[in-house]
């Protein structure tokens, strides 16, 4: 699921999820929050510009679940990722 979103709203939306998800599955295995070096300019507004991102990411016996924030082309966009394990080592198992 992605959504273009602007700003502040993005942000809020990305740590609700966020909140909602480690609720469900406990803290991510892995957390990055690439946001600007610049101090006058907000981590919304380097995410928005394509020069930063947050994810989250969970992983169970049956799925990796990834929570994503970027941007591009001046748009920001909000994903939540279900991935199936089973598949992916069906996939793998396939391929050799």
């Amino acid at each position: 699921m992605g959504c273009g979103l602007f700003g502040l709203e993005a942000l809020t939306k990305f740590f609700k999820f966020e909140n909602l998800l480690i609720e469900k599955y406990g803290e991510p295995l892995r957390k990055v929050r690439k946001g600007s070096p610049d101090p006058y300019v907000s981590d919304a507004d380097a995410i928005f510009m394509g020069l930063g991102k947050y994810s989250s990411l969970w992983r169970t016996s049956e799925s990796e679940i990834t929570l994503l924030l970027h941007g591009y082309n001046y748009e920001m966009h909000l994903w939540i990722e279900y991935d199936s394990v089973k598949l992916a080592k069906r996939k793998e198992q396939g391929k050799r």
